[in-house]
């Protein structure tokens, strides 16, 4: 019998327009191993023409992995309670609003993509000012 609370061990990237202040942003929520592999980067720049510039990791108090050169990183520990999570959260936005601007592109990953990834893309949607209705449509 399949257990239904087993996750998939490669969940596919998904793409999130978001709007926010000063554009749309193109999210893309990745597992860990999507957002540290630098093919998965080519495919969005000539599948999107976007670059990604910078990676957010909803996963562990201190957030980091293995990125392409020149992508910034980002550690919002989503289950982290306090000020690491809200600074990060906060810092990361901001990044998404110039991101947005120039028409770049963000990864949010945690380890597989469908917990805290989409808890953090709720967060950012939510300092953008947007209804969590829209964030989760």
């Amino acid at each position: 019998m399949m257990n239904p609370w087993r996750a998939p061990p490669q969940q596919p990237a998904t793409e999130v327009l978001l709007p926010m202040r000063n554009g749309e942003l193109s999210v893309w929520l990745t597992t860990k191993g999507q957002a540290g592999d630098p093919k998965f980067y080519d495919h969005v720049k000539r599948s999107t023409g976007k670059t990604i510039r910078g990676v957010a990791i909803a996963s562990g108090e201190n957030g980091r992995g293995n990125y392409p050169r020149g992508v910034e990183w980002f550690a919002c520990p989503i289950y982290h309670k306090g000020d690491k999570r809200t600074n990060g959260i906060v810092e990361f936005y901001e990044f998404c609003e110039q991101c947005a601007q120039k028409g770049d592109a963000v990864i949010i990953h945690c380890n597989q993509s469908f917990h805290r990834g989409p808890v953090l893309l709720s967060a950012i949607g939510k300092c953008a000012g947007l209804d969590k209705a829209v964030v989760l449509e």
